[in-house]
């Protein structure tokens, strides 16, 4: 039987369908269909489901950010990509996203991305260890669903894992001083104020990360949004600012406990910036 294609946004009366894929992918009781999620609208064309036996059995959210150049050349990004390990469905499946994109002008397609890098983003290649926020469960397979409907890999990320944290005293005292000679502050974040950190903190993201690969532009107030989710386990010893004389971000840690470990023994550091 063939697959039946839905295109969909948000709200519409078949929107169940795009939500029930979790099911069929990983079963209705589990974690994943529990998890709390939303489809991002910014650059949403729509929502791609394919059905099949009145089942649903794949679905991906496609975007066309304006931003978004490869090799010069403009592309769809491919996000929330679900999909059961039948390489028939797969196949047919993210063939019909490249034709869709193309059907919008857009030449080709890189994925997954929710329609920008400040979303979720890449896929869990040979990875054993547990998850941590703000990673999303997904299917280890699902590398190779890409790979053999003929994606190929452009980028690749790395997480380290340190379980000794193991404190250099000399080089503390050396930055130490460092610090002191060039009239900076080390603080821990603001926790009475933290919009207004957070904000502060989006702007000198922003304006660090404009090389980064395939980088788009968002507001402090969007970086916001996104951020503060995790003000309920934001430990304000581990987001830690460096300020100079004129209280000018020059470096941050962004970093917190992790929610997924319950007994508070993990944190993630998710990225460390500096001028």
């Amino acid at each position: 039987m063939s697959l039946e294609f839905k295109f969909l946004q948000p709200g519409d009366k078949d929107f169940h369908l795009y939500k029930g894929v979790l099911a069929t992918v990983y079963g209705a009781d589990s974690k994943r269909v529990k998890q709390k999620g939303s489809v991002e609208r910014e650059y949403l064309l729509g929502c791609l489901v394919a059905v099949k036996a009145d089942v649903p059995v794949a679905r991906c959210s496609l975007y066309n950010n304006p931003n978004h150049y490869y090799n010069k050349l403009r592309f769809g990004a491919v996000g929330n990509y679900e999909c059961v390990n039948d390489m028939s469905i797969v196949l047919e499946f993210l063939q019909k996203v490249v034709s869709t994109f193309k059907a919008f002008r857009l030449p080709f397609a890189i994925g997954p991305m929710d329609g920008s890098i400040w979303n979720n983003f890449a896929l869990q290649c040979n990875n054993d260890e547990p998850l941590f926020y703000p990673e999303k469960q997904q299917q280890k397979y699902y590398h190779q669903h890409f790979k053999s409907a003929g994606f190929q890999t452009i980028a690749e990320y790395v997480s380290h894992k340190d379980t000794h944290l193991a404190i250099d005293n000399d080089a503390l005292d050396y930055a130490r001083g460092n610090y002191e000679k060039l009239g900076l502050e080390l603080r821990a974040i603001d926790m009475d104020n933290l919009e207004i950190e957070m904000k502060r903190i989006g702007e000198f993201c922003i304006e660090n990360q404009k090389e980064n690969f395939l980088y788009s532009p968002i507001t402090a107030e969007q970086f916001y949004e996104k951020n503060i989710v995790i003000e309920s386990f934001l430990n304000p010893e581990l987001m830690l600012i460096v300020e100079d004389a004129e209280r000018n971000i020059v470096a941050l840690s962004f970093a917190y406990d992790d929610p997924y470990h319950s007994l508070g023994k993990t944190a993630v550091i998710r990225m460390v910036v500096r001028n």
